[in-house]
């Protein structure tokens, strides 16, 4: 790429990340959603009034939202809007650029830990409004993994049929049980169990649980180092969403799963969409992402407590399957998801 082509290039990088805070702003303030509400083109004093924000603020930001493309401004009668077939799409991604507010509050943190005297790294909870965010965001999602990518994997291997008919299942690190808990609601002669780690991870679980009155699940609070005796050969199905690469040791993790599986038990583990060397992530722009993230989340939590594996986010397809080959766990699909950003590994014990 030639210098003049480059600065080009890396000047719209930057200029895409500003718009992208303002489609946050959007978002956050609830502008975004009061726009994508509305049925007619409205005036900025009329978009303020209804959303109860400051008039001159408002103009500002929909002068953002104009420049960029993102809402449309019919010039001669001064009125903003939508189109209607922008909206349910722009709704879902403006929660994803929120999720630069609250990665950018690690960025402190984050330099510390690159210094050589700086810590290891830092807790996955240090900011709970990271957790909201992520909750929200996964909420939006769920239905469309379920129906893309748990659903048509369940009835080519016959598993929709066992979860008819009642198996057992447990959701580690499940988060606020988002995806496992549609699954439940959709199985319910099977029994699933959400694992979670931290007391405000428990609790949000077990009330999206209870708001959403799903009679087949149960939360736990637990290690995915460290699984109940107890569960030693106990599950039909384990199912694992974007959670192995922040844990201290993986290998453990996997080494745990396969030892409380059934003989014949299956093992879904989602894990990022990338290679595992940097070369074969070359122009790849959701793997740069996904290094941002890992550096402001991922690698800082799984560096602070031993052995320090530190994988990280693009730990990549190929070190997830020698990982789960070599804890003795047979890969019997690789797939990239149809939806998200992710790769899943069903395996056999």
């Amino acid at each position: 790429m030639e210098e003049i082509e480059f600065n080009k290039y890396l000047t719209n990088m930057f200029t895409s990340g500003y718009i992208t805070l303002g489609i946050a702003i959007g978002w956050e303030t609830g502008l975004l959603e009061f726009l994508c509400k509305t049925d007619q083109p409205l005036t900025a004093m009329e978009i303020a009034d209804g959303a109860k924000l400051k008039e001159r603020y408002v103009r500002e930001w929909l002068g953002c939202m104009v420049a960029a493309n993102v809402v449309i401004l019919e010039v001669e009668s001064g009125r903003y809007h939508v189109p209607a077939n922008h909206k349910k799409v722009l709704l879902n991604q403006a929660v994803f650029a929120s999720g630069l507010i609250h990665y950018a509050r690690r960025f402190d943190m984050t330099k510390d830990v690159f210094t050589a005297a700086g810590p290891k790294g830092f807790s996955y909870a240090t900011d709970p409004r990271l957790f909201d965010w992520m909750d929200s965001f996964r909420e939006l999602e769920k239905d469309h993994i379920v129906a893309n990518d748990v659903m048509p994997v369940l009835e080519e291997l016959g598993m929709k049929q066992e979860l008819e008919s009642g198996i057992k299942v447990v959701d580690i690190g499940c988060a606020s049980a988002n995806i496992s808990g549609a699954i439940a609601k959709l199985f319910t002669n099977s029994t699933f169990t959400g694992l979670e780690y931290t007391d405000s991870g428990v609790e949000r679980a077990k009330e999206n649980v209870r708001q959403k009155g799903i009679s087949n699940m149960t939360i736990e609070q637990g290690d995915a180092l460290n699984l109940p005796d107890s569960w030693t050969e106990q599950f039909d199905w384990v199912f694992v969403y974007d959670v192995i690469h922040d844990l201290p040791d993986p290998r453990k993790a996997f080494s745990e799963i396969r030892r409380i599986l059934k003989n014949g038990g299956k093992f879904w583990v989602f894990e990022t969409n990338a290679h595992s060397t940097h070369g074969d992530n070359v122009g790849n722009n959701d793997a740069a992402m996904f290094y941002t993230q890992s550096m402001l989340l991922c690698l800082p939590s799984s560096m602070l407590y031993p052995p320090y594996v530190g994988y990280g986010t693009c730990w990549g397809i190929e070190e997830c399957e020698k990982a789960l080959v070599e804890s003795n766990l047979k890969v019997i699909k690789s797939k990239t998801a149809n939806y998200g950003a992710d790769h899943l590994f069903v395996c056999v014990k």
